[in-house]
């Protein structure tokens, strides 16, 4: 039947104290290969790598997921450039800006603290992008989305957050009710 073919990673894959309970954690590189097992066993088609994950643990996971056909997304780990983290897909634009350039290691601190990043940074990311074959996920709109939550009384009007279920800006992005990464972001 037409329609969307649909991509999922079921899990986040960590190696910190687990933000979502929907993560798998791995205490070891040799842990990868069970967890990815078991997402493939679940008819997960994409890894979605997160916090707290070394160098070699992020290895052994795209290891892992690529013997058995699956992608791997996510997070540069906080401590990691890029260029270190060698995700096959990044998010976010994270690990653009090096670590110790943030102030705080915080999803709204890693996506907005770009002063440092300049031509010269970005065209050494973009030539080793280019070089590893390593793909961008920006998602830009949840950048702008999270900044229109300034002025967030007036968010409730407009049409693209009407088309969201309730949850999404009445919970999970309530600057004072939502999950902690949205609670109490200032003007700055």
């Amino acid at each position: 039947l037409p329609g969307p073919r649909v991509f999922s990673a079921g899990y986040f894959v960590a190696a910190e104290e687990s933000r979502w309970s929907n993560t798998l954690m791995v205490s070891e590189a040799a842990d990868a290969e069970a967890v990815v097992q078991r997402i493939a066993d679940e008819g997960h088609s994409f890894i979605k790598a997160y916090e707290g994950l070394t160098t070699e643990m992020i290895a052994a996971i795209v290891s892992a997921a690529e013997s058995r056909g699956m992608g791997v997304l996510g997070h540069v780990p906080f401590d990691l450039t890029l260029e270190e983290a060698m995700l096959p897909d990044v998010q976010h634009l994270l690990g653009v800006v090096r670590p110790e350039n943030i102030s705080a290691d915080t999803i709204m601190a890693r996506m907005s603290e770009w002063e440092t990043v300049d031509e010269a940074r970005m065209d050494k990311v973009v030539a080793f992008c280019v070089e590893n074959d390593i793909v961008n996920t920006p998602t830009l709109v949840v950048n702008q989305r999270v900044l229109s939550y300034r002025h967030y009384e007036s968010i409730a009007d407009d049409p693209a957050v009407r088309l969201l279920p309730p949850f999404f800006p009445g919970g999970v992005w309530s600057p004072t009710e939502g999950i902690p990464m949205y609670r109490g972001i200032g003007e700055a």
